[in-house]
């Protein structure tokens, strides 16, 4: 069984998830925390969760600025620096909101040493996914596809391996109904939520609120606990 460290910054909720309690009202996860076989464990200390890591998967809050029309990113960078510190073999998966083009500026900031894959889905769609996909072709988009199906519940989920050219030929759709302009960084703007999620077959959002729960199926979010302001 796959062992799993979760990092918090808040002592509180690492001593609910340590002892199978969840820090959240929500009746989907206490019934895994109390009733399933999980090699769990969180921690406050990133040391003890990095050191060993083959994978480190990195949700941390990245609030979008409408001012400066883009995500900020410093926590996730403060991540990664703190990986390549403990771990820099670690391969590290983004699922944070961040700007278009953030993995390929981070790696070469970096001087192209962190190892980067794609996000990984919302805790609903990681239990019962419609796809998994991955912007690489490669054993570690492989090894970590396998991970992501050992932990949904049913089994024979369609895997799609892409090169991160063919990413192009994904069609994007943005809903932003403030938005004048009729695209945003050369994507398609929509201001009818309904069409919105009636023309997507994925949605990527910073946060799960009401306004997309009937659709929470298809939702990728960093929200993984649904507790986003």
């Amino acid at each position: 069984m796959t062992e799993v460290t979760a990092v918090d910054l808040i002592q509180e909720e690492v001593g609910l998830i340590n002892d199978r309690q969840s820090p959240i009202d929500d009746a989907e996860i206490s019934d895994y925390l109390a009733n399933k076989s999980l090699n769990l464990k969180a921690a406050l200390d990133p040391e003890a969760a990095y050191r060993d890591a083959d994978f480190v998967i990195i949700a941390t809050p990245t609030d979008y600025d409408p001012k400066t029309n883009t995500f900020d990113a410093r926590s996730v960078e403060g991540v990664i620096e703190s990986v390549m510190s403990i771990n820099p073999g670690a391969v590290m998966v983004i699922k944070s909101t961040v700007p278009v083009g953030f993995t390929a500026e981070a790696s070469q900031r970096f001087d192209g040493k962190p190892d980067f894959l794609g996000g990984v889905p919302a805790r609903r769609a990681t239990s019962t996914p419609r796809v998994l996909s991955s912007g690489e072709r490669s054993a570690r988009a492989e090894t970590f596809a396998r991970l992501l199906q050992e932990g949904a519940l049913q089994t024979d989920v369609p895997t799609l391996f892409t090169e991160s050219t063919e990413a192009k030929g994904i069609k994007v759709v943005v809903y932003e109904p403030v938005l004048d302009e009729a695209e945003f960084f050369g994507s398609e703007v929509i201001k009818d939520l309904e069409l919105f999620k009636q023309r997507s077959d994925l949605i990527l959002a910073n946060r799960l609120t009401p306004d997309i729960h009937d659709i929470a199926d298809k939702v990728y979010t960093r929200d993984l606990f649904n507790s986003d302001a």
